[in-house]
């Protein structure tokens, strides 16, 4: 599944960490695009993008 997420403090960051460990990819916005970023098991675990 696919999960947009908006606010990259605490509880954004918890909710993302979660998704993206049950398998999910995960996408984080915030209001600053310096503090965005990508997060994906896939890419973490097996190096593919």
């Amino acid at each position: 599944m696919h999960i947009g997420i908006v606010g990259t403090g605490d509880v954004g960051t918890a909710l993302a960490t979660g998704f993206a460990a049950a398998g999910h990819d995960v996408v984080v916005g915030s209001r600053d695009p310096g503090t965005s970023r990508r997060r994906s098991k896939r890419s973490s675990t097996s190096g593919a993008g």
